[in-house]
Formats: structure tokens, sequence, C-alpha cells
């Protein structure tokens, strides 16, 4: 990852005591999630005591710092996370517009370029 995308990404370091949102991504789709309070904060992880387990969590990205999957996810509040929900729903649905040539052939160079502005792209070899 760039380190502009990193900047764009980057959240903050949350504080002990503060309250966080903890979403289970174990069972795609179950959506099940709860509020749990921030017991530590070190440079590189923060911890949160879920039962009698402290999970860590990685700042930069507060999803859960394992060596599988990631199946725990922090979020600052509850619209964080619905904003996370719509935005890969945005996601896909943009997958499922752009996967096909013949949708690609819909579109003109126009709305091509006003696309590109919007999410700052360019092509090698082609001026602004």
């Amino acid at each position: 990852m760039s380190g502009n995308a990193k900047a764009r990404n980057a959240k903050h370091k949350p504080k002990v005591g503060q309250k966080v949102i903890v979403h289970s991504e174990r069972y795609i789709g179950d959506g099940t999630f709860n509020e749990y309070e921030v017991c530590r904060v070190g440079r590189k992880y923060f911890y949160v005591k879920i039962f009698s387990h402290e999970h860590q969590f990685h700042i930069d990205t507060w999803c859960e710092k394992t060596d599988y999957t990631c199946t725990l996810r922090a979020y600052e509040n509850i619209e964080a996370l619905n904003d996370e929900r719509e935005k890969e729903e945005w996601s896909k649905l943009f997958c499922e517009v752009f996967a096909y040539a013949l949708t690609r052939k819909q579109f003109t160079i126009a709305q091509y370029r006003n696309a590109a502005r919007c999410f700052d792209l360019t092509l090698k070899g082609v001026a602004k």
C-alpha cells in the first residue's frame, strides 16, 4: 500500500477506556457486533477485552491481529460500521458494473474522465 493510501485509510489511535464497536466477520453476513472498552493501547496495537480474553487490534487498520484471516474488526461507533458496510455494497456494485466488456462500452470517454477525476486516477503516458 502506498504512503498516500495508508494516510487515507489510517485510523486514529484509541484511548484507554474508549468504547468501540467490535464486529464479528466469522460468519458471512451474520452482522453480530457488540460494544467493548479499550483496555490497553500500545505503539502498534490496542487491546479490547472480550469476555476474559484480550484481543489485539492493529492501530492503523483496527483489524484483529492474527496469523489467519481477520474475523474481528473494531469501529469507533455504529455509524462507522454502517459506513463500512455501505462501502462494501458500493464496491460490489462497481465490480458488477465493470466486470463485463459490454458494460464498459456503454460509457463515453467523458464519463471515464469524470470518474477518473473522482478517483484521482491517471493513465500512464496520458496528460491530465
